[in-house]
């Protein structure tokens, strides 16, 4: 994860300190990644559209 994150701040597309920490998803939660147990970070990037 962090390489794809680090990968994205070289293309100029986020810095790296725009992302959150590691989030642990729980196994009785809804899960949005492939494998339960994966870890995620969340970006928000707010882009003017004219």
């Amino acid at each position: 994860m962090r390489r794809t994150i680090h990968q994205l701040h070289a293309a100029r597309y986020a810095e790296v300190s725009r992302w959150t920490h590691p989030i642990a998803i729980p196994d009785d939660r809804i899960i949005i990644t492939p494998q339960q147990g994966e870890i995620m970070s969340l970006l928000v990037k707010l882009i003017r559209l004219e």
